[in-house]
């Protein structure tokens, strides 16, 4: 089964910027793409909220999605998330129930 995860990460105000840069910096995108399994990870400025930072990311299936919540590049990015985000708001459909 298919797992479509979408979040909005609320930052500090005037940080978004740079947190885009660390992304970027750890080639965030492009690591989680080199999975067999992934369909799309990319993360985007939210268009009418200037602290808002969205991540849409789509797997071909549970086994990938799992196995890429335990890649140590989860671990760099929430190090990451915790410099910046004050809130998340975010949702998984398929597979089983996630808190994201």
């Amino acid at each position: 089964m298919r797992v479509v995860v979408t979040v909005r990460y609320i930052c500090k105000p005037g940080t978004r910027q740079q947190m885009m840069e660390e992304i970027r910096a750890n080639n965030v995108e492009e690591h989680f793409k080199a999975y067999p399994e992934n369909i799309a990870y990319k993360f985007s400025y939210a268009v009418f909220d200037e602290d808002a930072i969205d991540l849409c990311d789509v797997w071909e299936n549970e086994e990938g999605f799992k196995r890429h919540l335990s890649d140590p590049m989860c671990r760099i990015t929430a190090d990451i998330r915790s410099k910046y985000v004050i809130d998340r708001q975010g949702f998984v459909t398929g597979g089983e129930e996630y808190k994201y």
